[in-house]
């Protein structure tokens, strides 16, 4: 018998396990165990073509768990995109709300308190975290012009852009409030 070359052999070997992979899913979500996945294959004569023998139920075990994740990380990338868009509507909302006049205070305050939520501190994309970050130095400038005559409306603005858990150091009546960690 002729040998296949090396590259062939192990397309053909690939290709056997998405297809096998695909029907362990299929059979999983008809509500199949492992080991009645593994005694379906052997009835339906799907073996190990390397062996010969039944597929092991340590294989399927596998199949299975590489498809999870693989489904999981699929999820994962689809709600960074997902975020990634309602980020950008978020920008395109405060730029918006920015060009209006008179400026909506209260808009800006609420798309700045949202984008605060939605971040969270763990939130791994630093370049969104540094263009909200610009978005909230932009606010206090704009607040600290806007309401220079009124110092407790202007530190309760400040305080709804940074939240709760910063202090706010108000140092002189011309400079206005402004929040350090």
């Amino acid at each position: 018998m002729e040998r296949m070359p090396g590259t062939l052999v192990r397309h053909i070997s690939s290709t056997l396990a998405v297809e096998r992979r695909r029907m362990v899913i299929h059979l999983r979500r008809q509500g199949l165990t492992t080991e009645e996945i593994v005694t379906r294959f052997e009835q339906d004569g799907i073996t190990n073509p390397k062996t010969g023998r039944p597929w092991t139920n340590y294989t399927i075990y596998a199949d299975m768990k590489l498809m999870m994740r693989e489904a999981r990380e699929e999820a994962s990338r689809e709600a960074l995109y997902y975020r990634a868009d309602i980020l950008s509507q978020y920008q395109t909302l405060l730029q918006n709300a920015w060009k209006e006049t008179p400026i909506k205070v209260g808009t800006i305050l609420r798309i700045l308190g949202e984008l605060r939520s939605m971040l969270g501190t763990d939130a791994p994309q630093v370049l969104v975290v540094s263009q909200v970050e610009n978005q909230l130095r932009m606010a206090l400038e704009r607040l600290e012009v806007e309401f220079a005559d009124e110092p407790a409306l202007l530190e309760r603005a400040v305080r709804a852009i940074v939240g709760p858990h910063m202090d706010i150091v108000t140092s002189g009546a011309a400079e206005g409030p402004r929040a350090v960690n």
